[in-house]
């Protein structure tokens, strides 16, 4: 069987042949790929990139296709409809996977080959996450700390959020209205699904995760760092750090070796020089204030962007992963902290809870509710035996649910399905 992928991002066998650093995104694609390929399917990846030559590169056991784009991913590009042409004469794919519907890049695709057997694979739903993007910030919050980069370009929580609003409306929406199979892993997006196209076939399956997860070794309270939480990340009101910052706040004297380290892009909290000040948004001022006001700033630590085997050692050195998000479908960074054996704290939004099973493999909250949030790392931090315990459950769900064997079978008969 023939099968063509259209992923956002250049996966690690193409950047290498393209010689450039793989950047560390949907890495969750990586071990399915080449578990795909291993099991008789003929694999062709295709990506955009904005201004580039176009790109063809014959891997170990997967073909890849890197396309000239013109334009950003949130815009359609016209330009892309004739490269289109030329990949599907060569590849004659008998199924298109689409990897998230949040870019339009395989809107040109379809237009050309309206005919062609389409699955979509739901990642978020931006359309659904733009209700959420505040995440609880009132209007004050934010007008009070709109910064120079609001003067120059007009850039704000208000704008980001509309532009959620608007690539829903212009981009998800129409994958949506012009596929009719789709590949989900929550009873949220099997919901959102139902509602988003009435003609759907849905199909459940899980989420393979970054290789090296699967063979370490579990984390282990006497190697973790007392009192520490580890976020994935928080540059963006929709992650809730703000949040993490109200709980930590009321505990703080209870815990006063207490720390939070974030990975992720850098929200500028930490760098006080003026060029870096012009680039700062919105949400980073408001975030400097709020750690300001709170009196946090010993107690918060940037961590940078981390690849794989950073991001596995800054799991395991935490006392707790917390996933404090507004909304979420199902979180890769929730799954990869569950599946090291992390004691796991999240809001209770989206998909989470079917991820958590709460007070056995993970502690949820509401997530306007920053008190439960505080009780809950204050119940982690003193309770070691029951956070062993949740930890132990948390792995063990975390093993069955992305065992890559039941996760590879389930998806080629779907393929195999449709």
């Amino acid at each position: 069987m023939k099968v063509l992928w259209i992923t956002n991002s250049i996966l690690p066998e193409l950047a290498k042949a393209l010689k450039i650093k793989h950047a560390p995104f949907e890495g969750w694609l990586i071990f399915l790929s080449n578990q795909l390929a291993i099991n008789g399917i003929d694999l062709t990846i295709a990506t955009t990139k904005k201004n580039v030559e176009p790109f063809f590169f014959k891997g170990k056991n997967i073909k890849y296709y890197l396309l000239n784009s013109k334009k950003k991913k949130g815009v359609y590009d016209k330009s892309l409809e004739p490269q289109w042409k030329d990949i599907i004469n060569q590849v004659k794919p008998d199924i298109i996977h689409l990897q998230g519907s949040e870019n339009s890049h395989a809107l040109a695709l379809i237009n050309t080959h309206p005919n062609e057997k389409y699955l979509l694979s739901i990642q978020g739903l931006i359309s659904v996450y733009a209700r959420y993007y505040k995440a609880g910030l009132s209007n004050k919050d934010i007008l009070k700390n709109l910064t120079l980069r609001f003067l120059l370009r007009g850039d704000s929580i208000f704008s980001e959020q509309k532009e959620f609003y608007k690539r829903g409306e212009l981009i998800e929406k129409k994958y949506f209205r012009k596929i009719n199979n789709f590949l989900g892993r929550t009873a949220w997006d099997k919901a959102h699904t139902k509602y988003l196209n009435r003609n759907s076939n849905y199909f459940h399956c899980g989420e393979i995760l970054r290789p090296s997860f699967y063979t370490e070794e579990a984390w282990s309270f006497n190697n973790c760092e007392e009192y520490s939480i580890f976020l994935s990340q928080g540059n963006y009101p929709l992650k809730g750090f703000h949040q993490v910052l109200k709980a930590v706040a009321l505990i703080k004297n209870d815990f006063p070796k207490i720390k939070i380290y974030f990975a992720g892009r850098d929200t500028l909290l930490l760098n006080k020089t003026f060029k870096k000040r012009i680039r700062q948004k919105n949400y980073s001022k408001y975030l400097s204030k709020l750690i300001k006001d709170l009196q946090l700033s010993d107690n918060v630590k940037y961590l940078g962007m981390l690849n794989e085997s950073e991001m596995i050692s800054a799991y395991k050195k935490a006392n707790v992963f917390i996933c404090p998000s507004s909304i979420e479908n199902s979180p890769n960074s929730l799954a990869e902290a569950q599946i090291l054996g992390v004691p796991c704290i999240s809001s209770n939004v989206g998909g989470v809870s079917d991820m958590i099973e709460d007070k056995e493999t993970g502690l949820l909250y509401r997530f306007e509710e920053f008190e439960e949030l505080a009780e809950h790392i204050s119940y982690i931090f003193t309770n070691s035996s029951k956070a062993l315990s949740i930890a132990k459950k948390g792995r063990e769900a975390a093993l069955k649910r992305h065992d890559k064997t039941t996760i590879t079978n389930d998806l080629l008969k779907i393929y195999k399905s449709i």
